[in-house]
């Protein structure tokens, strides 16, 4: 029922969009992420992985085709047809050899060309221990979070400084051998102090080697294992209904060490995949790890926490109050574009799982110690068509399936369709699949994409629309509900000059205030933007976009913001500024902003004020290089920021980061 319309617009105008060069993946990031509202997407992890690959591109003449998935603009023909070329001409000799790839265009050769290398040299067996130091690639990676204001907490709840801050060590040699740690400490959390004896909050070591005689991969240390459709095993990113219009609804398979900073959704331990013949693989991994949770009076598990933030006494206490051991295995079978295997997940809980389960919402979640995923699942590649499924089961035979159909006919729109059924019964700790909710739990949709060019020269359009439908409440909605999507954009491509147009809208429900019945909420967004890079590579871009939802309360507002940047040899410069209206969270507006290496920020701004922001960076001497960032944000709607302890006595909040990077 609809009882007020309210209207929401923001104006983004980054004129001078950050331009290390044309093809850089963040402009393509930023396209993917700028119209998902984050509720099954996890922008941080995507963030992490391209960064991962512009740092240690795989090589283009040995890379599988599990390591190319890993690339989210590639579709699955576009990937075999990279492989056939390679099997065809013995490997590329230079990235310029992208172009000859049919299905490759020019901007997908571009954005392709930064992640991956060309080696030329074959090498037929695993290298020397004195080979793999010679050739080896060292970086030592600090940055440093400094806050010029006060939260509430700072002076009276939180037990560490309000510095953030964090190291990265990595050595990679030859695309055989990566091995690393990452230590981090967030603001607040204490350093050398309370439980934290070994000074940084969490400490993610990993070590991984690839193509050791038979081993394809293998790791120690924190690393991620996603096999099939991510049902039951899929701590990878999951694509984004914008980016599966490309990848085709696929999601990156495999074992491989995890980088990122994030203390969530991850394995401990050792995993590996071993090649038993041309044809079978079998993977497996062990996982014994701490998480953190709220304890039942009784000591069981109300909820398992994710944040990763332990910067008060309360916090520190439910960390790693409870252990999780998890036993996988996954058998593969492959010849040719066919492939069919079986996963299997067990997971052990010290201390039961105890939900409120009496709460709707939580009726099916996860209860007990001991749970058992089991799935199956296939793929089949043709030069015009790609097929994908898995069907999955756990033990109390709740049933999960999802299934995509990919078309690409030369001259021809490329079709994507995606079906998915996660029952209200199936439940897994491990399993992300697409869908409309970070849970992989009742819902039932389906998914119809299409993408291509238009009759006219240099003009591409894309489009989808999404249906699910859930049969048992969720959080915040009582009754079964529905759940609709459709976006379109189109984008004009010449030479340095790219304009794109994007409009969507998205029906979700929600209880009304009685608790008797459903309100439809519409959410419409428009997003139109241009950029032009100069001779000099300057790049130019604006930005507008509109929001317009029918809540309660009419939610509006508006957002301009600019930007100016140019990269020289030894020097970077950055700056933006953006003025937004919002006048409520519903109607929030996700703004995009560059942030320095290794180091994802997302904003989503409501409220009235403006924000500036600059980024200077430079090499101090061959391998050094220092960058700073300092952020202001101003409300004028209000006279503190924030809630409880995150609460600043002021409308003015004010961040420097300052980052080393010292590659040898």
């Amino acid at each position: 029922m609809i009882r007020r319309v309210g209207i929401g617009v923001c104006l983004l105008f980054p004129l001078f969009s950050y331009a290390q060069q044309q093809a850089s993946w963040e402009p393509y990031f930023e396209d993917m992420v700028s119209m998902e509202d984050g509720e099954y997407i996890d922008k941080e992890q995507l963030y992490d992985e391209l960064c991962e690959l512009s740092q240690h591109p795989l090589d283009l003449n040995a890379a599988n085709r599990e390591q190319l998935e890993r690339i989210p603009f590639l579709s699955a023909r576009q990937i075999e047809q990279i492989l056939a070329h390679r099997d065809r001409y013995g490997g590329f000799t230079s990235v310029g050899e992208l172009a000859a790839v049919p299905s490759l265009d020019y901007r997908r050769s571009r954005l392709l060309g930064e992640l991956v290398v060309i080696r030329l040299q074959e090498r037929t067996s695993f290298p020397s221990f004195q080979e793999i130091l010679r050739q080896g690639k060292h970086s030592m990676t600090a940055l440093a979070q400094v806050p010029l204001y006060k939260r509430r907490g700072d002076q009276e709840g939180y037990l560490g400084s309000p510095l953030g801050h964090w190291v990265r060590y990595e050595f990679g040699s030859m695309s055989h051998v990566k091995a690393g740690v990452v230590a981090a400490k967030d603001a607040g959390e204490p350093f050398f102090q309370a439980q934290n004896t070994w000074g940084y909050d969490s400490f993610s070591p990993y070590l991984q080697l690839t193509d050791l005689w038979r081993i394809k991969s293998l790791v120690a240390g924190r690393y991620r294992a996603s096999f099939g459709m991510g049902l039951v095993a899929g701590t990878s990113f999951s694509t984004g209904k914008v980016a599966a219009l490309t990848s085709m609804g696929r999601m990156a398979t495999g074992i491989r060490a995890y980088t990122s900073r994030s203390e969530a959704d991850y394995f401990q331990g050792i995993g590996a995949t071993v090649a038993l013949s041309p044809r079978w693989e079998v993977s497996g991994w062990w996982s014994y790890r701490s998480v953190d949770a709220t304890l039942n009076k009784n000591g069981s598990i109300s909820s398992i926490l994710t944040s990763g933030y332990h910067r008060t006494s309360l916090e520190m206490e439910k960390k790693g109050n409870s252990h999780n051991l998890s036993l996988g295995a996954d058998v593969t079978y492959r010849k040719g574009g066919f492939s069919i295997g079986a996963t299997s997940l067990y997971t052990w809980f010290d201390r039961p799982l105890q939900p409120n389960t009496s709460q709707a919402y939580r009726r099916y979640y996860p209860v007990g110690n001991e749970f058992v995923n089991t799935s199956l699942h296939y793929t089949y590649f043709h030069h015009l068509v790609s097929l994908r499924g898995e069907v999955a089961m756990n033990r109390e035979g709740g049933m999960a399936a999802v299934h995509s159909l990919g078309l690409t006919v030369d001259n021809l729109p490329n079709m994507v369709l995606i079906h998915r059924y996660y029952a209200p019964r199936y439940n897994t700790l491990h399993g992300h699949g697409f869908g409309n909710a970070a849970r992989t739990q009742n819902e039932h949709g389906i998914y119809f994409g299409i993408s291509g060019r238009l009759p006219w020269q240099n003009w591409y359009f894309s489009s989808y629309v999404d249906y699910a439908y859930s049969a048992a409440p969720k959080y915040l909605v009582s009754f079964p509900s529905h759940a609709l999507e459709q976006m379109t954009g189109v984008e004009y491509r010449r030479q340095r000059w790219t304009a794109t147009a994007r409009y969507r809208i998205k029906l979700t429900q929600k209880d009304n205030n009685t608790h008797v019945s459903l309100d439809n909420l519409w959410l419409h967004r428009l997003q139109l933007s241009s950029a032009y890079t100069t001779t000099a590579k300057w790049v130019h871009t604006t930005r507008v976009a509109t929001a317009y939802i029918n809540n309660v309360e009419g939610d509006r507002g508006w957002c301009l913001a600019q930007s100016v940047a140019k990269n020289w040899n030894r020097l970077d410069v950055y700056l933006s500024a953006a003025l937004f209206d919002v006048s409520g969270y519903d109607a929030r507006v996700y703004l995009y902003e560059k942030s320095l290496y290794n180091s994802y920020s997302s904003l989503n701004v409501y409220g009235r004020g403006w924000r500036l922001a600059a980024i200077g960076g430079m090499e101090v001497f061959a391998g050094w290089r220092l960058r700073i960032k300092v952020g202001i944000t101003h409300y004028t709607d209000r006279d503190h920021i924030g809630s409880d302890l995150q609460t600043i006595d002021s409308p003015t909040k004010a961040d420097v980061e300052m980052q080393g990077v010292w590659r040898f």
